[in-house]
């Protein structure tokens, strides 16, 4: 069926409802079409995410986490690496002198600090 066709008896079907309430005494009744929220859909709903958390459950008991051994306190510690969050400026920290070398004015800001300019190359 084409789209000029879906669109002609989507009108017509907008077109006879329009003449039957237009045609009905002065009570009208409207049919209820589909489900309801309440309790239908809610039920639904919780069905679905129960379904989700026993899934999750079911996995956090079968695949426990792993324990590995107690940690050495005298064992010396190997290469601290940083953490996800800060790998971005730590890898600057290996270009520091080859990034570009400015100050940036503060003005009065700076003479009530004592401190005239800011330099963003503090190394």
């Amino acid at each position: 069926m084409g789209l000029v066709e879906n669109l002609g008896r989507v009108a017509s079907s907008y077109m006879d409802e329009k003449e039957k309430l237009q045609t009905t005494g002065d009570k009208r009744k409207r049919t209820r079409m589909g489900h309801g929220f309440w309790p239908h859909e809610v039920l639904r709903d919780i069905l679905i995410f129960a379904f989700m958390g026993a899934v999750l459950l079911y996995y956090a008991w079968i695949i426990p986490p792993p324990l590995h051994g107690a940690a050495d306190p005298y064992a010396q510690a190997g290469f601290v690496f940083p953490d996800w969050y800060v790998l971005f400026s730590y890898g600057y920290l290996r270009w520091g002198e080859y990034l570009p070398q400015f100050t940036v004015p503060t003005g009065f800001v700076g003479d009530i600090f004592g401190q005239p300019v800011f330099p963003w190359n503090a190394a």
